[in-house]
């Protein structure tokens, strides 16, 4: 990697990291409930301690669980599935969102079944099993995924074959596609994009970007819509930048930039496109300044072949200080090592 770019990258992702950090740091004052265990059979008890004798759950039980639980926003049983089967909502964050409500002082336990007592109570037959159905299977297969360790020196792509397989062992496959099947869909298509950019990168702009939706469409099926509602301005640039990249090596460098000004003008507007016209050129100014320091590098290593090792590394340290400073200097060195590192 050039070294300036990933200069600029580090800072970038130390800025992105931090903002995450506060963002998505609870609160202090929000109490959530544990749920780094989950004992299967802890549930299943206080579930059936929540039962009548006569059948059925126990009414301040149902009365406590839907005050818990239902904020006034209830979707039917319909619209979950509708939802779900397209991608516009996610079983799983929906039920991170109901055990959030339960609070610190309740146990995993007694959460996961006061969650059960609701959604049994709340929906129509046999809306109210299916949907407990799915929930008490989700439990067995949160704790078989805790349990079951999947090695760190399989490919990514083996790993990810393991929890897909993992899935279906609880799951029918109309009810995995239901839980899973967006982060499923959305993963087959970025291990296949690559592919379709590479078949297809001498081809212009106008048919490349026809079958691009096409793929898109075929790949992503019924998740395509809300693919296309959450994809950010940043990847609408970079996906159109990638398929004008035919079109955009035949023009001259001027109208190159002019191009790239007007995509970026019309994603993110006048004021952002100042903004990244300002980083190219601070990466354009590195790129020099790191090409006329390799210059001066190379230059005293020819000419000084026999110098001791420790007083040519010295050397070549004041050559780095006097084009970066001394703590990017120190910076690039250490990149630069990394680099040559050979285990």
């Amino acid at each position: 990697m050039e070294k300036s770019k990933l200069f600029l990258i580090l800072g970038v992702v130390l800025v992105v990291v931090l903002g995450l950090f506060f963002l998505f740091s609870p609160s202090k004052k929000k109490k959530v409930v544990n749920q780094t265990t989950n004992d299967v059979e802890s549930y299943k008890e206080a579930v059936n301690g929540m039962k009548k004798d006569s059948g059925g759950f126990n009414d301040e039980v149902v009365k406590s669980s839907t005050s818990l639980f239902d904020d006034g926003n209830m979707l039917s049983y319909d619209e979950i599935i509708d939802k779900a089967s397209k991608g516009k909502i996610d079983l799983v964050s929906e039920l991170w969102t109901l055990r959030n409500k339960c609070g610190a002082e309740m146990t995993v336990a007694k959460c996961n079944a006061m969650i059960e007592v609701f959604l049994n109570s709340n929906y129509p037959a046999p809306a109210n099993k299916h949907l407990a159905e799915i929930f008490s299977k989700y439990l067995d297969y949160e704790e078989y995924m805790r349990s079951t360790p999947i090695s760190s020196d399989l490919p990514d792509k083996e790993k990810y074959d393991l929890v897909q397989k993992y899935r279906r062992k609880f799951f029918s496959e109309k009810d995995t596609k239901l839980i899973f099947g967006y982060e499923e869909a959305k993963t087959d298509y970025s291990e296949k994009l690559g592919a379709f950019f590479d078949n297809t990168k001498n081809d212009k702009f106008e048919s490349r970007q026809k079958d691009y939706e096409k793929f898109r469409r075929q790949v992503l099926g019924d998740y395509y819509d809300t693919v296309v509602q959450n994809e950010s301005p940043f990847d609408k640039y970079q996906t159109e930048l990638n398929l004008k990249s035919a079109d955009l090596t035949k023009l001259s460098d001027s109208s190159k930039k002019d191009q790239v000004k007007q995509m970026r003008v019309s994603y993110f507007g006048k004021e952002a496109n100042g903004r990244m016209e300002k980083v190219d050129e601070e990466i354009r100014l590195r790129d020099t300044k790191l090409a006329d320091l390799k210059k001066e590098e190379d230059k005293f290593l020819s000419e000084n072949s026999s110098m001791q090792a420790e007083a040519k590394q010295k050397k070549i340290m004041e050559i780095r200080e006097k084009y970066l400073g001394k703590d990017e200097a120190e910076s690039y060195t250490r990149i630069e090592n990394i680099d040559n590192y050979k285990p």
